[in-house]
């Protein structure tokens, strides 16, 4: 699975790519502090759910289902490691569904997650952590050897159906923004304010937004990350990582093996067949 965020013209008016200027929580707004109408509001703005790898353990599992598993998309070629994929399912049940993780490239050296983001006016993840996520240009692709929560996992009988979502990298950094209103009636939020943007064009520079006749500086990494990307979505009180359109899997676990179709890394995908390579310890 593959994101390209879609950029706006740098220097123009946002309008529909950006939140406006009502910051929650701020006296950044021409019309003042629009923090207690923004919480009061009666529209509530539903935000992603991201979940953990554990969520759905309630300790009476799906034994055919839990456990580890490796394939790949059919027809794809051998020794691309962008076709094959991992599935540590954790937990299965018809109560909660299914959770775990999922690993592209079986054969891959596991990578681990950055340290949490603790700047959120700086680029993350920082530069350099992987050559298939470019924040600046606008793409966040799967890196191979990392691993992917699991997403609206559902199970019937021996069927699976589930998600992931490559944003899940930028979860800390979205969780240090700030919510802005989008308009008076707090019916939606983004994490910079909208205005006419001078200056995006370094992330390691500083950008101005004017909007209502006040100009400010921000961090261009932070503009053109949270303002021109849609990295984060937000409501009155907190921002979360998007999750883009996300990606699915329909599976059938029968006789020790999976079949089903899916969708991989970099737009990759299709029929997929896996078996089992570690026995559930439930």
């Amino acid at each position: 699975m593959f994101r390209t965020l879609n950029y706006c013209v740098v220097g123009l008016l946002l309008a529909g790519c950006a939140a406006k200027s009502l910051k929650v929580g701020s006296d950044d707004s021409p019309s003042g502090d629009p923090t207690n109408q923004c919480r009061d509001a009666s529209t509530s703005v539903s935000l992603p759910d991201w979940t953990t790898p554990n969520a759905c353990v309630i300790g009476s599992e799906i034994t055919s289902i839990v456990g580890q598993w490796e394939g790949y998309f059919q027809g794809s070629q051998i020794g691309n490691e962008a076709s094959t994929f991992r599935l540590d399912i954790m937990g299965a049940n018809s109560t909660n569904g299914i959770c775990g993780t999922i690993t592209f490239g079986s054969h891959t050296p596991s990578v681990a997650y950055p340290p949490p983001a603790t700047d959120p006016t700086a680029v993350y993840p920082p530069v350099g952590f992987s050559t298939n996520i470019d924040m600046m240009h606008g793409s966040i692709g799967a890196i191979l050897g990392l691993p992917y929560t699991i997403l609206n996992g559902k199970v019937d009988g021996q069927r699976v159906t589930f998600g992931y979502s490559v944003d899940e990298i930028v979860k800390s950094w979205c969780a240090l923004q700030t919510p802005y209103a989008n308009n008076d009636s707090c019916t939606s939020f983004g994490c910079m304010p909208n205005g006419s943007i001078v200056g995006a064009t370094d992330p390691a520079g500083t950008c101005t937004i004017t909007t209502a006749g006040q100009t400010k500086n921000y961090s261009c990494a932070q503009v053109m990350m949270c303002t021109m990307g849609m990295t984060c979505a937000c409501d009155a009180t907190h921002c979360v990582a998007n999750r883009g359109t996300g990606a699915v899997f329909d599976l059938i676990f029968a006789n020790g093996a999976v079949t089903g179709v899916g969708s991989g890394p970099n737009g990759n995908g299709g029929n997929v067949i896996l078996n089992r390579v570690a026995t559930p310890d439930i």
